[in-house]
């Protein structure tokens, strides 16, 4: 799935993306408004990754929606 289309359609995946991560807040889910940076950012901060390892989670749930 693009990230495009997760974006557009970001209240729908807002969900999938809580129950995925579940450290993330629903003020973080809130912030995130489909942002693939700022899930990345919020990813890093919740958990600690480096960005990299962020990026890569964020990739890998993308792509199994």
């Amino acid at each position: 799935m693009s990230w495009g289309h997760i974006q557009a359609n970001w209240k729908q995946f807002q969900r999938h993306a809580k129950l995925h991560w579940d450290r993330l807040t629903d003020e973080d889910i809130a912030r995130i408004k489909g942002h693939r940076e700022t899930l990345i950012s919020c990813l890093q901060e919740r958990y600690g990754y480096a960005h990299e390892r962020a990026q890569q989670e964020v990739r890998e749930w993308e792509h199994h929606l």
